[in-house]
């Protein structure tokens, strides 16, 4: 599956913005017979005069303009009602997503624009579901033109649209409003600058329509606008808000999340911190304002924004509210006091903490003893958990495949499959959605090819790789014999460009015999190649340090590599340490 943004492509080319509004000139000025007026700059003016006056008949006689839009399946359907445009769009009946020409089973879909994160994550899923059915329906031997039927809106399409000046300005006009959908805007918005650009006069009067687009724009390039400030659409005043303008006037705007904005920037905090609306008094307890009054604000989140600051943790952790309470175990405070949380909120953030597992290990919240699955902890006891969730997260730690293989509950056998566990049984799985990720998985293994290049015009005695499918480690040969005395360090050429697929990365060991037989070290450990070093003169080398003479022939194997999936990681940069001190290196002693 692909996730991709939309985007355009004006394919008409040399647009002359002049000639075009000299050539409607010359049309419009036979039907007044006033050809004697053309002259320098006269063009502009006779254009500008025919969109005053609504005589846009006259604007069709400009060049038919092509554009072509990557977007959704929900945005081409709006395009197409535009009945005077030309469209040519690509088509779910005649192409198969399977076949590697169209993706070879990873249909692409438009990123959403307005989810929030959790909601995305719901999206993404339904997407791989439709995926999957998709590609099972395939499997089938169903055709594509009924295949279809279960790809959703989200799916992404190409249309080129085809039409004159005048039916550009329609389009336009509507999908550029205020009151359009988000989706469209984002591709029309931009194009309706683009042909300002290229086109003087005849797009010029549709900015009042697309307020919201270009008055954003406008605030980040004239940042001095005093009329901004009072701008009928509150985006357009938090904008200002964000640049820091105006501040000292949009502290008393009528909208809370304009307001919110300003206590943002650290302004009129002596004021927000009474407005009415919660959400504004939440910022300006984040800045670390009038926390002592605050602590006793009648909203709870409020509340909790105190205790997001570490303020009176002693005193909210007998708060009222969940939300607060849970906040402050949050911060580590308190811990031995809410275990005993009647909220399962609360006793599941102490979790969180790694506090009390041998306690919440038997919390009768299932949600609790997820938690504690996930902190590693009582895998061997929660593994025969009554909850079927609690047993999925064990699954998901990758922890008893074996026996989790067989659940009653499809989901945790389906949690099985996803860690690459027991596909050849569950492919063949009582549960339709077992069954399709575990074809899905195997699928995607199948995909995992490694591209390999020999040099062979550099190394004529080199042997090729043997047996692919072998083992989880492949053996690589020497490329061209070696020999080496005894200290001596060597780049070792393996004679091969090797480019890891994508998201993967190589992991080059000596075999386990290397030392014995050769007695050379693998100096840097182990070599990482990434996806970036794949190129025809990245040949792959074994960088060896000799602790003997040793000679070394042509095609006698001395590593072995593997391929790993990178992990993207996130660094968070804390004061202090949770865990208590070890001792430092060493500190455990010689023996057991």
């Amino acid at each position: 599956m692909n996730i991709i943004e939309p985007s355009y492509e004006i394919l008409t080319e040399n647009i002359n913005g002049r000639e075009i509004l000299e050539q409607i000139e010359k049309v419009a000025r036979t039907c007044y017979k006033s050809e004697y007026n053309i002259k320098e700059g006269s063009a502009e003016k006779m254009v500008g005069a025919l969109i005053r006056s609504g005589h846009e008949a006259m604007i069709e006689f400009g060049p038919s303009i092509t554009v072509k839009f990557i977007c959704d399946r929900g945005v081409s359907h709006e395009f197409v009602r535009h009945r005077l445009c030309s469209f040519a769009q690509e088509s779910q009946r005649y192409v198969n997503f399977s076949l590697e020409k169209h993706g070879n089973g990873d249909i692409s879909f438009i990123k959403p624009l307005i989810f929030n994160k959790e909601a995305f994550v719901i999206w993404k899923d339904a997407m791989q579901i439709a995926e999957n059915m998709y590609l099972e329906l395939i499997d089938l031997g169903t055709k594509p033109e009924f295949a279809r039927s279960v790809l959703p809106n989200s799916t992404k399409t190409e249309i080129n649209i085809k039409a004159n000046l005048r039916e550009w300005r329609h389009l336009l006009k509507l999908r550029t409003a205020i009151d359009a959908h988000p989706e469209i805007r984002r591709l029309c918005c931009p194009l309706l600058k683009e042909f300002k650009e290229l086109i003087p006069i005849v797009f010029d009067d549709i900015e009042g329509s697309s307020i919201l687009y270009w008055r954003r724009v406008k605030t980040m390039e004239n940042i001095n606008n005093d009329s901004l400030i009072h701008d009928k659409d509150w985006k357009v005043r938090k904008t200002l808000a964000k640049q820091g303008y105006g501040l000292d006037k949009l502290v008393y705007d009528k909208d809370y999340m304009v307001r919110s904005t300003v206590a943002k920037q650290g302004y009129g905090l002596d004021i927000l911190i009474n407005d009415d609306h919660w959400m504004v008094r939440i910022e300006v307890a984040r800045q670390g304002y009038g926390l002592d009054i605050l602590i006793n604000d009648k909203d709870p989140m409020v509340r909790a924004a105190v205790a997001e600051q570490g303020y009176g943790l002693d005193i909210l952790v007998n708060d009222e509210d969940w939300e607060v309470r849970r906040t402050v175990a949050e911060q580590g405070y308190g811990l031995d006091k809410l275990i005993d949380d009647e909220d399962y909120m609360v006793r599941s953030t102490v979790a969180e903490q790694g506090y009390g597992l041998d306690i919440l290990i038997n919390d009768e919240d299932p949600l609790v003893r997820r938690v504690v699955v996930e902190q590693g902890y009582g895998l061997d006891k929660l593994i025969n958990d009554e909850d079927w969730s609690v047993r999925r997260t064990v699954a998901e730690q990758g922890y008893g495949l074996d026996k989790l293989v067989d659940d009653e509950d499809p989901l945790v056998r389906r949690a099985v499959v996803l860690q690459g566990y027991g596909l050849d049984k569950l492919v063949n799985d009582e549960d339709w959605f077992v069954r399709i990720t575990a074809v899905e998985q195997k699928y995607r293994l199948d995909k995992l090819k490694l591209k390999i290049r020999y040099h062979f015009e550099k190394y004529p005695d080199m042997v090729k790789i043997k047996e692919l499918d072998q083992g989880d480690y492949i053996d690589l040969a020497v490329a061209e014999d070696v020999s080496m005395k005894a200290g001596e360090f060597k780049y070792i050429s393996l004679g091969v460009s090797m480019k890891a697929p994508e998201g993967y990365l190589i992991k080059l060991y000596p075999r386990s015999s290397t030392f014995k037989n050769y007695g050379i070290l693998l100096a840097n450990s182990v070599g990482i190649i990434d996806e970036s070093y794949c190129g025809d003169n990245d040949i792959v080398h074994f960088p060896a340090y000799a602790t003997r003479d040793t000679e070394i022939k042509a095609g006698e194997r001395i590593a072995q590599f593997t391929i790993e999936k990178k992990q993207h990681i996130n660094i968070i940069e804390v004061d202090k340490m949770s865990d208590p001190d070890r001792g430092g290196l060493g500190s455990t002693g010689k023996k057991w």
